[in-house]
């Protein structure tokens, strides 16, 4: 009968190597994960924020709408002020990491929004 001799030198270097990988990629997903959340975070406290600037003005309430959203780096996109309430509506951009995470899959990729409205309390 003849021997077979099968070299298994490395086998645990290849195995290592691609559980780093795998780990990687779940880092690298958990790091978008994060920014993606932060980002909506962000763009949602700046919708406030210009929503409470806007109902407390004593001028035009959508350009301190405007400035309070432009000093948050967002785009105020409707405002509307109706009897002391106000409504608006900010976007972003998404986060670099989150982009270029789904445009190498080819998914579209919209842009982050929010929306706030505020106003004079009740009686």
């Amino acid at each position: 009968m003849k021997e077979v001799f099968i070299d298994d030198h490395g086998n645990v270097t290849v195995l290592g190597l691609a559980i780093s990988i795998v780990i990687l990629a779940i880092g690298f997903i958990g790091i978008a994960q994060v920014q993606a959340t932060l980002t909506s975070h962000r763009v949602q406290s700046a919708a406030d924020l210009s929503a409470l600037a806007g109902a407390q003005s004593l001028g035009d309430p959508c350009s301190a709408a405007v400035a309070v959203a432009t000093a948050n780096s967002v785009e105020l996109t409707a405002c509307e002020s109706v009897s002391g309430d106000i409504s608006v509506i900010v976007e972003a951009n998404p986060p670099s990491l989150v982009a270029a995470l789904f445009r190498r899959f080819d998914i579209p990729i919209g842009r982050v929004m929010a929306s706030a409205k505020a106003g004079p309390s009740g009686p």
